[in-house]
């Protein structure tokens, strides 16, 4: 799916780019629709992607106690910003 350029010009990390570095960005640009639960990222994570939300909803959690413990669960993790349901 192509990215249009209209709705990138709303976002404040794209602020101050010309029309045609716009559509550069939007060139390169992929869009995703993310199932319900699913995860995005973990903490920790290396990438070098920018993640966009165009619409809906994400929350947020902070792993508790040592990162080595293995697997994130609900007992060991805080939700900081919940996903509106």
């Amino acid at each position: 799916m192509s990215v249009e350029v209209e709705p990138l010009r709303t976002l404040t990390v794209f602020a101050g780019l010309s029309d045609g570095q716009l559509e550069r960005v939007a060139a390169v640009l992929k869009r995703h629709a993310i199932p319900a639960g699913m995860e995005v990222l973990t903490e920790g994570e290396k990438s070098t992607s920018l993640f966009v939300l165009a619409r809906g909803s994400v929350g947020t959690s902070k792993r508790l106690g040592l990162a080595v413990r293995g697997p994130m669960d609900a007992a060991k993790q805080k939700f900081l910003f919940p996903a509106k349901s």
